[in-house]
């Protein structure tokens, strides 16, 4: 399978391919796996400084941003989280296991705003 994805071409792996086809025909059986309408590779984009993006969104304070984790955000999901759930509610980062001294460093590390010098940054 081919698909245009931002201007480039993504082929999907014929192996990989199969072996998801007779998993998931074994699954679901009522399912045919062997005409997708749709396939996708993980895409994931990379921040400049390969770090992740974290923080309250500039044009709205009520909308926390949690992105860029460069194909590794399930590895920290729990902090991650954790910073969110801090910066969404207010709540003291030590009330979702989060040590006060780590949220500062990750509010200040991740901050949305660290790109804005940069052109076409938002």
């Amino acid at each position: 399978y081919q698909r245009r994805v931002h201007g480039q071409t993504m082929e999907s792996d014929p192996k990989a391919n199969q072996r998801s086809h007779t998993f998931l025909n074994r699954l679901l059986p009522n399912i045919n796996a062997n005409e997708p309408t749709f396939t996708m590779r993980c895409l994931y984009v990379n921040t400049p400084d390969r770090l992740f993006m974290v923080g309250k969104h500039p044009s709205d304070s009520n909308v926390v941003v949690a992105c860029g984790f460069n194909g590794e955000g399930f590895k920290h999901a729990p902090a991650i989280g954790s910073c969110a759930a801090v910066l969404a509610t207010g709540c003291v980062p030590e009330k979702v296991n989060l040590p006060s001294e780590l949220f500062k460093n990750m509010v200040e590390r991740f901050r949305l705003d660290r790109f804005k010098e940069m052109e076409g940054a938002w």
